[in-house]
């Protein structure tokens, strides 16, 4: 049995990332297929999203969902970041 260089390891085990506007990464972890069925992470700034044009919804949307169904996962995580919009002020009093 041959050992794995680091190099060969990592670029093995190494999810593959794809970003597509806005600021929408797609992570797929080949080594958790094995146990737990195969698990997709998505992490998306969608700050834009909520701005009063709304220009970039349907195409963020259609392209969101292309890639669940692409990538047949079991289970997907879903992280959204700036979900009020870039505007949202929060008036602070102490």
């Amino acid at each position: 049995m041959r050992t794995l260089s680091k190099r060969e390891l990592r670029s093995k085990n190494e999810p593959r990332v794809s970003s597509t506007p806005p600021e929408l990464g797609i992570f797929f972890d080949p080594s958790m297929t094995s146990q737990s069925g195969r698990v997709l992470l998505i992490t998306a700034n969608v700050g834009s999203l909520f701005e009063q044009d709304q220009r970039l919804q349907e195409a963020w949307l259609k392209t969101f969902t292309e890639r669940i169904n692409q990538e047949m996962a079991d289970i997907v995580v879903i992280h959204m970041q700036e979900t009020g919009g870039k505007q949202l002020v929060i008036p602070c009093t102490l």
